[in-house]
């Protein structure tokens, strides 16, 4: 009976860590599988894509205080993880590593959830920025997981899903379009 008791209060316990970070138990089980011991800091729930996935763009500190930025996705009934690559190479821009600034400012980072298209208030699709390709395929009303990419300046780096790989992919960039 105390071993049952035991695995109940442990189990939850992990459960109110995950519901007080607003992930389920299965995102915060496969961000700590890949990276253990790490601290949520920004998260954004998200329907992306023509199939609205399940998803979250996540920033998190990770034990050796890396920042990464991260997308889960809901794939065949499990949670999948996209790790965004630092290095940002745009039509108009690029950064060797975008959170380079967010180290000093980590409050200032954010992720939305959005329609470049439609989003006048953050979004400026007739400034420096760029829909992939396979976007032009997709309807107009998809959302998009945003990451912005630059402490000062209006720029955003954009996934939604790629139907062709069912997995996330760069949507939309958009640099300096303040």
């Amino acid at each position: 009976m105390r071993f049952a008791k035991i695995l109940f209060f442990s189990t939850l316990c992990s459960t109110a860590t995950a519901l007080a970070d607003n992930l389920s138990v299965q995102v915060s089980q496969t961000i700590n599988e890949n990276y253990p011991g790490a601290k949520v800091l920004v998260k954004t729930e998200c329907p992306l894509g023509v199939k609205k996935t399940d998803s979250y763009g996540v920033l998190i500190k990770d034990r050796n205080n890396s920042l990464e930025a991260l997308i889960l996705y809901r794939k065949n009934k499990q949670w999948d993880l996209l790790s965004v690559p630092h290095n940002i190479d745009g039509p108009n821009f690029g950064y060797a590593d975008f959170l380079h600034d967010y180290y000093a400012h980590p409050n200032s980072f954010d992720i939305l959830c959005t329609n470049p298209r439609t989003d006048k208030d953050n979004m400026n699709t007739d400034g420096n920025a760029e829909f992939a390709k396979f976007t032009t395929e997709l309807p107009q009303n998809i959302q998009h997981l945003c990451f912005s990419t630059d402490v000062t300046y209006n720029n955003w780096y954009c996934y939604t899903i790629n139907p062709a790989t069912s997995a996330p992919a760069v949507s939309f960039t958009q640099a300096t379009a303040d």
